[in-house]
């Protein structure tokens, strides 16, 4: 069993924030080459990593490694209010664990914390998830259940249409 710690994160866990996010970046990329650019990959800067952790509610997972703490999984969330609701959600943008650490709880651990910061701010919880079936069942697993769904249609099939707005 790992020792796994959730902890708020910080500009020191930027590094490692970094390599998760890039390995996410990698499989939604094999997901919807579409939408994700394999040769556009957009590294985040430490300047707009600073700037997620003001606007944001962001954890980290992180265990021990020769006395130093890594960072092993993160959850970035920020709260919304939505048009069609009297109640306000806390929005789980991301939620990423490094490859190497998942089917250990790190997931579920960040997630239930997620999950105490909106229970006592009297928020619900919302996200949205790529058609992606291992994070659906993980999500199913912790109880979320469809409440809206997302349809679109790709770019190169959208039809040109002259009536333009101007």
């Amino acid at each position: 069993m790992i020792d796994v710690r959730i902890r708020k994160t910080k500009l020191d866990d930027y590094e490692d924030i970094k390599v998760i996010h890039k390995e996410v970046g990698m499989v939604l990329q094999n997901m919807r080459p579409d939408v994700f650019d394999v040769n556009g990959y957009i590294e985040i800067s430490p300047e707009l990593f600073a700037d997620v952790l003001k606007n944001y509610f962001m954890l980290s997972a992180v265990i021990k490694v020769r006395d130093k703490e890594r960072v092993v999984g993160f959850l970035r969330a920020v709260k919304k209010d939505y048009s069609y609701s009297t109640e306000s959600a806390l929005f789980i943008n991301e939620l990423a664990v490094s490859e190497k650490y998942r089917k250990h709880g790190i997931g579920t651990l960040l997630m239930g914390k997620a999950e105490g910061f909106a229970k006592s701010h009297g928020l619900f919880v919302a996200l949205n998830v790529w058609p992606n079936r291992k994070a659906m069942a993980f999500y199913e697993r912790l109880g979320y259940v469809p409440r809206t769904v997302v349809l679109e249609k790709k770019r190169g099939d959208i039809l040109n249409n002259e009536n333009e707005f101007e």
